[in-house]
């Protein structure tokens, strides 16, 4: 009983502090090709590669629900090198798929 307790806690809590809409994010596995594609064309160096970034603990504010929650305290950032662009490999910050589609480009043109 008690594990099935914890388990609609944990559901429950982390449903009502995420900003997250999983049903309509966008993987960087289906974007690649076309954010590939973008930064060459806004002018960046050909020969990097578009890559996932890897999640790091960002140290930044929370609310009190998510520290409750045990919830994001990582964040995939995206940056660049000499030889790739890491952008996250997911993005499900907004409601609607088009938008987080937007903000991988918008993150693409902006490292371009």
């Amino acid at each position: 009983m008690e594990e099935l307790v914890g388990k609609l806690w944990h559901r429950w809590i982390t449903r009502v502090t995420g900003k997250h809409y999983p049903d309509k994010g966008i993987s960087l596995e289906e974007m690649a090709k076309a954010a590939g594609l973008w930064f060459r064309a806004f002018g960046g160096d050909p020969a990097r590669h578009v890559e996932a970034a890897t999640a790091t603990v960002h140290g930044g504010r929370r609310s009190w629900g998510q520290r409750i929650a045990g919830t994001d305290t990582r964040v995939e950032l995206a940056w660049q090198d000499e030889r790739t662009l890491r952008l996250p490999s997911r993005i499900d910050a907004f409601p609607s798929r088009e938008l987080n589609r937007d903000l991988y480009f918008w993150l693409t043109v902006l490292a371009a």
